[in-house]
């Protein structure tokens, strides 16, 4: 958990992408660009609401669309690195073997 002080988390690359163009931001919002994320640690802030989104786990990109929904959470919430296991199921044998006679 991070120190509220410390205030909420996001990368350069993302920063200087969303905040530091104010004059731009009624027309980049209308161009509804696609986000590729690599830092799963990165907090989803209310500017970025409306893009589409695809966040790296380390394999490969899960694709998502923000809403006002997703503001406050971390980018890494919306793309799992674990796979789910899935029992196999057993197929019951024949009985292949010939009795003798």
């Amino acid at each position: 958990m991070r120190s509220t002080w410390k205030g909420l988390f996001i990368t350069h690359n993302l920063a200087k992408e969303f905040l530091e163009k104010p004059t731009q931001t009624d027309n980049f919002k209308e161009s509804k660009k696609t986000l590729t994320v690599y830092s799963r640690s990165s907090t989803i802030l209310p500017c970025f609401v409306g893009h589409d989104c695809s966040v790296y786990n380390g394999r490969r990109f899960f694709f998502f669309s923000i809403t006002e929904a997703h503001v406050g959470y971390k980018f890494g919430e919306f793309s799992p690195t674990r796979k789910n296991y899935k029992p196999k199921i057993k197929s019951p044998k024949k009985n292949t073997s010939k009795k003798n006679k």
